[in-house]
């Protein structure tokens, strides 16, 4: 398993949970759209992203997007220095006490 560290999770305008990595990442990836589960990888911004929340809270979408990344090989973790932005405190630490993959 290749562990990623999280520079920072973001809430966008258009209401996807965005996880951007420390590293840049790597091209490899954009094959996470293979798994089909709503998890995408943008490489210009080093992020892989939800769809759109929805039903779920943005703990549930973090939860699955660790889970879906693990499929490829990938561990992300928070770093101690991982930015929140357009998150509540409530929001961060509902994050913060997800279980590691």
């Amino acid at each position: 398993m290749y562990l990623e560290l999280i520079s920072s999770v973001s809430l966008t305008e258009d209401n996807r949970l965005m996880v951007t990595l420390k590293s840049g990442g790597k091209p490899s990836y954009q094959y996470i759209y293979r798994e089909a589960a709503g998890v995408h990888w943008y490489n210009e911004i080093s992020s892989f992203s939800s769809t759109e929340l929805k039903e779920w809270t943005v703990d549930k979408w973090f939860k699955h997007i660790l889970s879906i990344v693990s499929r490829i090989g990938v561990s992300l973790e928070l770093a101690g220095d991982t930015q929140w932005n357009e998150l509540t405190k409530d929001e961060i630490e509902q994050i913060r006490n997800v279980r590691r993959y």
